[in-house]
């Protein structure tokens, strides 16, 4: 990734971007990247966003293609699956024939959402829990009601 974070945002492709889900995409072009190091950067047809690899990405390449001549890349079609590692989230790349590794990643839990699910099972509980009390107290809570009414009457 690059220092600059508005070009990994908008110009670069990255897990995020595949929303939990493989995508499947065929390698138009592939340039090189960096100053010191030279690093793959690979571009997908119908799509403005490029995944620039990292070292186990373009391992993964050689292997999957069985050159490391990266021009021999092109018209390649590959799946690209969010995954994750000890490090954090990343995509791993496979061909359409290769076994599926990655599984969908969880959505994010939306706040709010888990606010009110707590709230309504808060409430069932306490509801569970009266009924229960009144069960069990019908005779006493009856003699209560009477004694209340002759109270008011």
């Amino acid at each position: 990734m690059s220092r600059i974070e508005i070009i990994d945002q908008n110009y670069r492709l990255g897990a995020h971007d595949l929303m939990g889900a493989p995508r499947k995409l065929t390698i138009t072009n592939v340039s090189l990247q960096g100053l010191e190091e030279m690093t793959p950067t690979l571009h997908f047809a119908g799509h403005t966003k490029r995944l620039t690899l990292t070292r186990d990405q373009s391992s993964d390449l050689i292997r999957l293609t069985g050159t490391p001549v990266i021009q021999q890349w092109i018209g390649l079609t590959v799946i690209l699956e969010p995954a994750l590692t000890p490090d954090g989230v990343t995509i791993r790349i496979t061909t359409p024939g290769a076994k599926p590794r990655a599984t969908r990643l969880p959505q994010p839990v939306d706040e709010e959402r888990r606010a009110w699910r707590f709230t309504l099972i808060a409430v069932v509980i306490l509801l569970t829990a009266s009924g229960v009390y009144v069960a069990l107290n019908a005779a006493h809570l009856a003699e209560l009601i009477a004694q209340l009414a002759t109270l008011f009457n």
